[in-house]
């Protein structure tokens, strides 16, 4: 983006050899078609990256799961009144 918009200035604003302003051009084009490519590429990424954040959340979900039904099988006896009578 940055790189488009400096190469915008100098095509409109530099005063180039004719040679030079149709490299600006041509890289510029090219930099117009590469950006709805880079933004599919970010947001297949950003889609993975968000599926295997909802991975982490279900393995860490049920390992809490775990963790409290050992918590409350190891509970103390003082915690459970009615049993202990």
């Amino acid at each position: 983006m940055d790189t488009q918009r400096a190469l915008n200035f100098l095509v409109r604003k530099a005063r180039l050899p004719a040679g030079q302003l149709e490299q600006a051009r041509e890289i510029l084009r090219d930099i117009e078609s590469l950006l709805p490519h880079n933004e599919s590429l970010f947001q297949k990424v950003n889609f993975l990256m968000q599926a295997a954040m909802g991975f982490i959340n279900i393995e860490q979900n049920r390992i809490i799961k775990i963790f409290s039904v050992v918590s409350v099988v190891f509970l103390p006896q003082l915690w459970w009144p009615p049993v202990t009578g």
